[in-house]
C-alpha cells in the first residue's frame, strides 16, 4: 500500500504505512523493504546521506532481496558514486535474476558509464522478463539511441509510451529518435508533448 501511495505522489500516506510495518515487525523482510522504500523517498527529497543509512539498514535485514540493494544503488548514485551504485545493481540482479526492475536499473547505470553493449544486454533482459514494463522499454530506447540505432530506439519508445501516455521520457526519446531520422517537425512535436507533461524538467526543455 505504501508503494502504491508513492506511485500517485502521496508521500505522507506512504510514510505512515512504512512506519506501521517497522513498528509491527522491525526485523522482518517486510521491514527491510519498507526501509528501502523510505530510502528512495529520501533520495527524491534530496537527503542522500540519510537515504544511504536507511538503505544499508535494509540490506542488513534482507541481504538476499533486490529491493534493499536497489535502494542502496539509488542512494549511492545520489552521492555521486556510480561505481558503488553499479555494484549494488549488479548484486541485485545476482540476488534476483528474474527481477526486471533490477536489470533495468543495471542497464541505466551501464548507460551512464558508457558501457553500451552491457546496457543493451541488461535492457533486453529486463524487456524479456516483463514486456509490459514501461521503465525497461524506456531504458532500452535510450540504449538504442546512444548506439545510433534510431529505428529500434523509436520502436522501444513507442512501446513505452503505449504503456503510459502520461510519462514524459518516452515522448522525449521518441522525439530525439525522429529528429535523428530527419523528421524534425514530428520530433519537435513529441518534445513539446514531453515538456507539457513535465513543465519543470530542465533537461526536456534544453532539448526542446
Amino acid at each position: 500500500r505504501a508503494s502504491l501511495a508513492l506511485a500517485v505522489g502521496r508521500v505522507e500516506q506512504a510514510r505512515a504505512g512504512i512506519e506501521a510495518v517497522q513498528l509491527r515487525a522491525p526485523d522482518s523482510a517486510a521491514s527491510g523493504d519498507a526501509l528501502a522504500l523510505q530510502a528512495v523517498v529520501d533520495v527524491v527529497q534530496n537527503r542522500p546521506q540519510q537515504a544511504l543509512v536507511r538503505a544499508e539498514q535494509a540490506v542488513a535485514i534482507g541481504p538476499h532481496r533486490a529491493a534493499p540493494l536497489l535502494a542502496r544503488s539509488y542512494a549511492e548514485q545520489a552521492l555521486f558514486d556510480l561505481d558503488a551504485a553499479s555494484r549494488s545493481a549488479q548484486l541485485a540482479v545476482e540476488t534476483e535474476p528474474g527481477n526486471p526492475l533490477a536489470w533495468t536499473r543495471l542497464s541505466e547505470l551501464r548507460l551512464m558509464m558508457r558501457n553500451l553493449d552491457g546496457a543493451l544486454d541488461a535492457a533486453r533482459r529486463a524487456a524479456a522478463l516483463d514486456p509490459g514494463l514501461m521503465y525497461s522499454r524506456t531504458v532500452l530506447g535510450f540504449a538504442d539511441l546512444i548506439n545510433l540505432d534510431a529505428p529500434a530506439a523509436r520502436a522501444a519508445f513507442e512501446d513505452a509510451s503505449g504503456f503510459d501516455q502520461a510519462s514524459p521520457l518516452p515522448h522525449l526519446g521518441a522525439g530525439l529518435a525522429m529528429i535523428m531520422e530527419g523528421h524534425l517537425k514530428a520530433g519537435r512535436r513529441r518534445l513539446e508533448i514531453a515538456a507539457n507533461l513535465d513543465p519543470g524538467n530542465a533537461l526536456i526543455r534544453s532539448y526542446l
